[in-house]
């Protein structure tokens, strides 16, 4: 997934209710949770998923993998 992703996108494809109100993009609203920007290879859960970062920078994060957590 791009970080560009609009929040509503991401809703749409994964059946999420993610709120879109202070972020527009999946990388904006993940950066906040963490409270940082995540490096390149690390993984994390968000919500109901597991997510590993495959393209970040100093400034953005880019690109990452999310597969549904096994519960």
């Amino acid at each position: 997934v791009s970080g560009l992703t609009p929040i509503d996108s991401f809703n749409d494809f994964f059946s999420t209710k993610l709120s879109d109100e202070q972020f527009q993009t999946i990388a904006g609203i993940m950066t906040q949770r963490l409270g940082r920007i995540p490096k390149e290879n690390e993984c994390f859960d968000f919500n109901k998923f597991n997510v590993k970062v495959l393209s970040s920078d100093n400034r953005r994060l880019k690109k990452v993998e999310i597969t549904l957590k096994n519960d």
